[in-house]
Parts: C-alpha cells; structure tokens; sequence
C-alpha cells in the first residue's frame, strides 16, 4: 500500500477494549463512510478520552495489504523488536513464553518519565486476534488497566481491515492532572502511527526501522 497514513506517534504499545471478550467483526465497528476512508488509506480512531481523564479507550482502524495474514503477526509476534517500530517503546524484553501466551515487560516513554510495565500477551490463530492484559503480579504504576487487542478482517484477497483498540486506566496522584493530559494526549494523537510503522514493518519484511 503506498498511500501514507497521517504522521504521528504512539503511546504504550497500547491501545484496546474496555473488556477483551470474544471478538467480532472489525468493519461492524465502523460507519460505511468511516469504512470508505480506511479503503481509501485514511486511519480512522476513536476514542472516549479527555483532557484529565483517568480511564477510557481508543482504537485505530486501517487497511493492510499482504499476501497472508501470518505475514501481519510474526511481524506483531517478534516482541523483542517493538521498540525498532511502535512509537515510545524503548525497551521490551520477553519474561516467559507459554504455549501462545507472552508475557512482555515493556518500558515506554511516558511523557513525563519512563514508564515500566509488563503484559500478557495471547494470540488466537483460530479468531485472528491477539489481547493483551497487565500482569497484575508485578509492578505496574501508573496503570490500573491496560487491555487491548490487534484484531484483522480480511476484505478481500490480500485486502485486511486492522483495528488496534486498548483500554488504559492511570493513576498518578498529585500530578494527576497534568499527567493525565500528557498521557490522553499520547493515545490520541499516536494511534494513526501505530498503524503505519506496522504497515512498513510488514512491507519491509520485518526489517524496517522508526528513525
């Protein structure tokens, strides 16, 4: 696909639902115009967060175009490289591996200062999907959530709708305020280019870097 998508940048490697339950169909959660922009290479977001919120979600939907969809999650599999590609990710190391369950401790650029956190992350062959959840066991602050999950529809041979979603709750005490609207800012306004450097990093056959 050669038309680009709006620049700019991702926050935690992020981005889902408020629940990660059984997965639907990624273009029932689009308007037929919405649907038309992404075919035409737009990425379209949605979001409920605001400035000062604590919790909420977004999500990004764009169209890919690869021969197989395996291309599409090794590139999402190979979690070492996360930080060659998805915006802010400047560390991401695999803690373990069980079956097709990860779990993944990543640090982030926070905005205001580095953040560490891990995830678990499952993939579903089956439902073309891969969810994540924090992992609960260790340290996580400031989340209180982070859920999310890569969801793909193929629209055509070749054609796929790609919808990345994530919920995040924060919590960052006296600071909240400010904090708050550094990281809300972050997710909105980085979603568009999560799409993108994952379009380039299939494209290139997992070798394409962020400069």
């Amino acid at each position: 696909m050669s038309r680009k998508f709006p620049a700019s940048v991702v926050l935690i490697a992020v981005l889902s639902w408020t629940s990660v339950a059984a997965a639907g169909v990624v273009s029932d959660g689009l308007t037929p115009e919405e649907l038309a922009r992404v075919q035409r290479g737009e990425v379209v977001v949605h979001t409920n967060l605001g400035g000062g919120a604590k919790e909420g979600y977004a999500a990004a939907f764009g169209v890919m175009r690869f021969s197989d969809a395996g291309q599409f999650w090794s590139a999402l599999g190979d979690y070492d490289g996360f930080p060659e590609f998805l915006p802010r990710v400047k560390k991401a190391a695999v803690i373990k591996k069980e079956g097709s369950t990860t779990w993944l401790e990543l640090t982030i650029d926070g905005g205001l200062k580095p953040v560490t956190y891990t995830n678990v992350y499952t993939h579903f062959p089956d439902r073309q999907r891969t969810e994540w959840v924090l992992d609960a066991s260790r340290p996580h602050e400031p989340y209180t959530k982070n859920t999310g999950y890569w969801q793909l529809e193929e629209l055509s041979p070749g054609v796929f709708l790609v919808e990345h979603q994530n919920a995040v709750g924060v919590d960052f005490g006296a600071v909240a305020v400010i904090a708050n609207r550094v990281m809300n800012s972050m997710l909105k306004k980085d979603l568009p280019k999560v799409i993108e450097n994952v379009r380039r990093r299939i494209e290139s056959g997992g070798k394409w870097k962020a400069p």
